[in-house]
């Protein structure tokens, strides 16, 4: 669900730095496990990363249909594994965009 990106790569400066959305995008495929098609359905749905990662699991699991240990995952809220995911990324100098971002 994230592109990564080189900071040096050219027109970077045009495309801005969302973390929170990156966050919650990281937490939805890392952390949840929920593969690309279904997060994208889910982010469709609820509007936002955050606004999946607020949802139970079963709520989400009435969006699509998750399995049983997707279910399980993704009453995971822990953001952790996503921030250090992040962290990372910015210790390298690279950019993460997401799908939100042109």
């Amino acid at each position: 669900m994230s592109i990564f990106r080189p900071r040096s790569a050219p027109g970077r400066d045009s495309i801005p730095e969302d973390g929170e959305a990156a966050l919650y995008l990281i937490w939805l495929v890392e952390t949840a496990g929920i593969p690309a098609a279904k997060a994208l359905a889910l982010l469709e749905h609820f509007g936002d990363g955050k606004q999946v990662w607020k949802q139970k699991p079963d709520t989400a699991a009435r969006a699509v249909a998750l399995s049983g240990e997707e279910h399980k995952r993704f009453d995971n809220k822990t953001l952790s594994h996503a921030q250090a995911v992040l962290d990372k990324c910015r210790a390298k100098d690279v950019q993460v965009l997401t799908i939100f971002q042109e």
